[in-house]
């Protein structure tokens, strides 16, 4: 493990108690044939994804059962 006084501030606690072990990033995904096929640009944001353009193309993993996509 890195020294405490290397972590970001993020991941630490000011008053020395604890530090973050994890990092669980969001990512967007994408098939760049098929987004090519239908004409689209691959999403970057949230606010892509509600474009109607991507109407029943999105899927995503139910949280509750899922500890990956």
């Amino acid at each position: 493990m890195r020294k405490r006084t290397e972590l970001f501030l993020t991941f630490k606690d000011a008053d020395g108690y604890w530090v973050g072990i994890a990092d669980d990033p969001l990512v967007f995904m994408s098939n760049a044939g098929f987004l090519k096929e239908k004409n689209l640009n691959p999403p970057a944001s949230w606010d892509d994804l509600l474009d109607p353009a991507y109407k029943d193309m999105i899927q995503m993993a139910d949280a509750r059962t899922s500890g990956t996509a």
